[in-house]
């Protein structure tokens, strides 16, 4: 049996409704290297019967006896593959037309990347795109350049777009299930630290937001979900190889700009979890970064997501949502 160049993990856990089109936004890819892992995280619903009926034999399902959780799902996939190179993608997120032959372009030209991640699009439940998710990162990056460019740049991280050296993941011991829902970023980061990043602008992802979402519903416990950054932050910069004078300076721009973020956000608070909620993230955010609420252009935006009437909020927001797809689609 051929050694195929890509392991895929697609972990799921009751999500019937969407891996059917999960899996088929794989199978339309025109890079077809690749062994699919379908790890089946004790599902109740109708998961098994949708993936059976795929008779692609590059695709395993794999069911796990008890529930274990996502990041031991996506370690048992990455120990059981045989790729050179991994990817998870979550089984309610899409990929689009040439996400994984432009991954393995870059890969297989430049050595010294130890990544490939890209912009996404935001999508519904009917595969409708909301929005769009990218950030500042060049095309080409040294690590420590990506490094800053995730802390400083609105935590941006396409986790369903990331091809990596798997070599590099399984260095690294896996994914930390220390970090809880970062074990994501925390891997990103050790990438980071490990090679070079490619960055693609285009969105070649579409990200589900759905009511079980985790995006969706961070922002209803949006204190937790920002204090929980904060304490990554602490956690990475106590590294070993980052526990360096010259990073201090980079641990504190990460902590102004995460307050920013927070307050930036105040208005998704606000219709996620109500004007109290939003005044708890502010009280958080001046407690990490006084200099950061009291700019003029943020404090005024927490203030107008106290006040604004929910519907206006709405309103606004589907504008800037349009505006940003118009953007993007030229």
């Amino acid at each position: 049996m051929t050694t195929p160049r890509v392991t895929i993990s697609i972990p799921s856990y009751n999500y019937g409704r969407f891996i059917g089109r999960t899996i088929e936004s794989v199978l339309a890819q025109d890079y077809s290297d690749y062994e699919v892992l379908v790890i089946d995280d004790a599902s109740k619903d109708n998961s098994a019967e949708v993936v059976g009926r795929y008779r692609d034999p590059r695709i395993q399902y794999i069911q796990n006896p008890i529930n274990i959780g996502q990041f031991a799902t996506i370690n048992k996939a990455l120990y059981l593959g045989r790729g050179e190179y991994f990817i998870n993608l979550a089984s309610d997120d899409v990929w689009y037309p040439g996400l994984l032959r432009r991954a393995m372009d870059l890969l297989e030209a430049y050595p010294k990347l130890a990544a490939v991640h890209t912009a996404e699009y935001c999508i519904d439940s009917d595969d409708q795109k909301l929005t769009i998710n990218t950030a500042a990162y060049p095309a080409y990056a040294e690590g420590a350049q990506a490094f800053r460019a995730f802390f400083c740049g609105g935590w941006h991280f396409s986790f369903s777009s990331c091809v990596m050296r798997r070599s590099i993941a399984l260095r690294q011991g896996g994914f930390d299930r220390a970090f809880g829902e970062f074990a994501d970023s925390a891997m990103f980061v050790r990438l980071c630290g490990s090679g070079d990043i490619a960055f693609q602008h285009d969105c070649l992802v579409g990200y589900r937001l759905h009511g079980t979402s985790v995006s969706d519903n961070m922002f209803v416990r949006a204190d937790d979900w920002f204090r929980q950054q904060r304490q990554f932050i602490d956690r990475v910069f106590s590294w070993d190889e980052l526990a360096r004078p010259s990073f201090a300076a980079l641990k504190e721009e990460a902590v102004e700009e995460l307050a920013k973020l927070m307050v930036r956000r105040a208005h998704l608070v606000r219709l996620a979890a109500g004007r109290r909620q939003v005044w708890q993230i502010v009280r958080h955010a001046w407690s990490m970064s006084p200099r950061a609420v009291v700019a003029p252009h943020l404090w005024s935006r927490a203030l107008l997501s106290w006040l604004l009437p929910e519907h206006i909020l709405r309103d606004l927001q589907r504008r800037k949502r349009n505006r940003i797809l118009a953007m993007a689609n030229g």
